[in-house]
């Protein structure tokens, strides 16, 4: 397996729980499944390696109830993520 394969399997299937999470056993996750349990109908994924993109791929759907399929094009509202990503840029 690739470093790159690693990674994606880290994150599509070993999500760590999050921190006092009374709810969830301390075992690692399937992405779906995090996403099933917080109701996040969809998420576009991106993994950078020293500045180049080296994966991307979009997770569920674009809107509760309907069938469109999130990808790597679908535009999301950034919200508090772009403050992070401005400070990384900077």
């Amino acid at each position: 397996m690739t470093e790159l394969e690693s990674v994606v399997q880290a994150i599509e299937h070993g999500l760590l729980p999050l921190p006092n999470d009374k709810d969830h056993p301390p075992t690692k996750q399937d992405l779906d499944q995090r996403m099933a349990d917080y109701k996040v109908p969809g998420i576009s994924i991106a993994f950078v390696d020293q500045e180049a993109l080296a994966w991307a791929k979009g997770f569920g759907v674009v809107q509760v109830g309907r069938k469109k399929p999130v990808t790597t094009e679908t535009i999301f509202q950034a919200g508090s993520i772009s403050k992070a990503v401005a400070v990384m840029v900077a």
